[in-house]
């Protein structure tokens, strides 16, 4: 029994600030590798949000994936149905299931958030 052969991908290289724009609760949201592009395996956007900025309280539905991001500047605020993090660079990873929701603090910064966000969909 052979197994099926995982669709070829493209290399993808794209500096900051290039890939598709989107704005998304306030924050600029730009797409640098899509399901789409990666055959279903990962999706990558660097997200910029000001102070306050975030999305409100809610769960991730869908295919079973695992999210986490990765702040380069700037701080953020998670909360969860179990955690309260104030984060900068670190990583934060939420199940999916798990109620949630992040806020952009700015209190001892002076610079907006800035971070990577990757969702790896399991299975692929």
């Amino acid at each position: 029994m052979t197994t099926p052969a995982k669709p070829a991908v493209n290399p993808i290289a794209l500096e900051q600030g290039q890939g598709e724009a989107l704005w998304f609760f306030g924050a600029l949201a730009i797409v640098k590798a899509s399901s789409e592009t990666t055959a279903g395996r990962v999706t990558v956007i660097e997200h910029l949000a000001l102070d306050g900025g975030g999305p409100p309280v809610h769960v991730h539905q869908g295919p079973p994936f695992t999210w986490s991001q990765h702040p380069r500047r700037g701080r953020e605020q998670s909360r969860s149905e179990k955690l309260l993090i104030n984060a900068i660079g670190v990583l934060l990873e939420i199940a999916k299931s798990i109620l949630h929701c992040t806020r952009v603090l700015r209190r001892d910064t002076d610079s907006a958030l800035h971070q990577l966000r990757i969702d790896t969909f399991i299975g692929k």
